[in-house]
């Protein structure tokens, strides 16, 4: 699966299935195995996929995965690559992505199980489009498709300023997670799609904000 980060705002985001447990995994938390992929913003962050750091409002051409997998999400067009915004928000930085730009990183590779969990700290300043992407799985070579049925997985945010989110069975029936939080525009959110197996049920900030059986 291929993973697509396309954001207005987003300063790091958790892929995780699994339940294995271990201290390996960044800020203690879980390990490779249960850890598929983890960006965050205040490491990892380059201005080359050579290793260069990026630099205040400059672009990123990878953002290196701090899991243990080494999925980098990477950026090979200049012109699609978004900015390192260093104190954006608590004296941390952050990656800022523009709609006009196409500004969007690609990350394959990743793995799937029973159950798992998807987490992204975000904001946006304006909505570009009627439904801005925060972040996108596909099945590997559908990244950049267009048709809602290749989309399996993900988190959006409604034209009517609404978080929702998709999940695409092995029968390919789409299962939406009905719009319920509406967000606004230049607030930090914390934003977790959690699928336990039955259901995938949406969070704002730790409260529920929408479900759906899958």
């Amino acid at each position: 699966m291929s993973f697509h980060i396309t954001s207005a705002f987003i300063i790091a985001c958790l892929h995780a299935f699994g339940t294995a447990y271990g201290q390996s995994g960044p800020a203690g938390i879980g390990s490779s195995s249960s850890n598929v992929l983890w960006l965050r913003a205040d490491e990892g962050v380059h201005a080359t996929t050579t290793g260069t750091p990026a630099v205040n409002n400059g672009d990123v051409a990878q953002w290196s995965d701090r899991s243990g997998n080494g999925r980098n999400a990477v950026q090979a067009t200049t012109a699609n690559r978004p900015n390192y915004i260093t104190n954006a928000v608590n004296g941390k930085p952050a990656i800022r992505f523009t709609k006009t730009s196409g500004d969007h990183f690609t990350t394959s590779g990743i793995t799937s199980a029973n159950v798992g969990a998807v987490l992204v700290v975000a904001r946006y300043s304006s909505l570009p489009s009627s439904n801005p992407g925060l972040l996108q799985g596909t099945v590997a070579g559908d990244v950049l498709s267009s048709d809602p049925a290749r989309k399996n997985i993900g988190m959006w945010v409604s034209s009517s300023s609404q978080v929702w989110g998709r999940g695409i069975e092995a029968g390919g029936t789409s299962r939406n997670v009905p719009a319920t939080t509406t967000l606004s525009a230049n607030s930090w959110y914390v934003l977790c799609a959690n699928y336990d197996g039955s259901n995938i049920t949406q969070y704002v900030d730790n409260a529920a904000a929408g479900a759906v059986a899958y």
